[in-house]
């Protein structure tokens, strides 16, 4: 299996909630020439989000960065959450 399919179902294996309507991956080298994967998992623009919303989306972008580097891959994750407009 490719490099890039066994991160993206390590990512799909965590089971997204539905706050997170998409993601996308970039494969590139990072600034330091070493091969990475740029997540960005896309939620709903929210201005005025709780603390407990807070915590779980960074919970989970930290679980998608563990998820990747679990299934021993060659490159580093980098994850981001973007907020896309309505």
């Amino acid at each position: 299996m490719r490099e890039e399919d066994v991160i993206k179902a390590a990512v799909k294996a965590l089971r997204l909630p539905k706050e997170i309507k998409a993601v996308d991956y970039l494969f590139s080298d990072d600034s330091t020439g070493q091969p990475a994967v740029w997540v960005k998992l896309h939620v709903a623009e929210d201005n005025n989000p709780s603390a407990t919303k807070v915590r779980q989306l960074s919970d989970l972008r930290k679980a998608v960065a563990k998820s990747i580097l679990s299934a021993e891959v060659s490159r580093w994750p980098y994850v981001r959450l973007v907020a896309d407009r309505a």
